[in-house]
């Protein structure tokens, strides 16, 4: 997590969606950035918080960027998913 951008986009999409609880797991993130958007969710894990972070890339050996239609894939799939279970109530 570099800004926080996407991710606030992301959790708002989840909020509109209802879900109960968003847990966050950031692998590496901005001290700034990261207190920053903790109230925001339920709970947030973080592995390393880097002083002087620079960029996300920088830590990672692939850091190959995910296109928006395998996003999309995603958050179909867990809307689906969400919505079987709740007819199976």
């Amino acid at each position: 997590m570099a800004t926080g951008s996407t991710y606030l986009a992301s959790l708002l999409a989840l909020k509109e969606m209802q879900v109960p609880k968003v847990i966050a797991a950031v692998p590496v993130g901005p001290p700034e950035t990261l207190s920053r958007i903790a109230p925001v969710e339920d709970e947030l894990v973080v592995l390393l918080e880097p002083p002087a972070f620079m960029a996300v890339g920088a830590h990672y050996e692939d850091f190959t960027q995910v296109e928006d239609e395998e996003v999309r894939w995603c958050l179909e799939r867990a809307k689906s998913t969400r919505n079987h279970q709740e007819s199976a109530k």
